[in-house]
């Protein structure tokens, strides 16, 4: 998600910004909100759980697909800027 705020704004600080503020803020808003959804947003939560072995398997394949979703969205969104960008 950072390579796509960098193309967006063509700033090496906003995105290095952002890849520290993303996960506090995804966690501050899922602990005060208590919005369901938002824990396969919480990435570092997940490698978190991960780490302490609180995931089975079954668990973890809907954070899989979130992320591979996540990842194709990113790429092609880098790929319209990309192109924008050269015309």
């Amino acid at each position: 998600m950072a390579i796509v705020i960098l193309m967006l704004t063509g700033s090496l600080i906003g995105s290095a910004v952002f890849i520290i503020i993303f996960p506090l803020l995804v966690s501050i808003i899922s602990m005060i909100s208590k919005w369901d959804w938002l824990k396969y947003v919480d990435f570092f939560g997940v490698s978190v759980k991960i780490s302490l072995k609180q995931f089975s398997v079954s668990q973890f394949q809907p954070y899989i697909w979130f992320s591979v979703a996540i990842l194709i969205i990113c790429f092609g969104l880098s790929l319209i800027l990309i192109r924008r960008k050269e015309l």
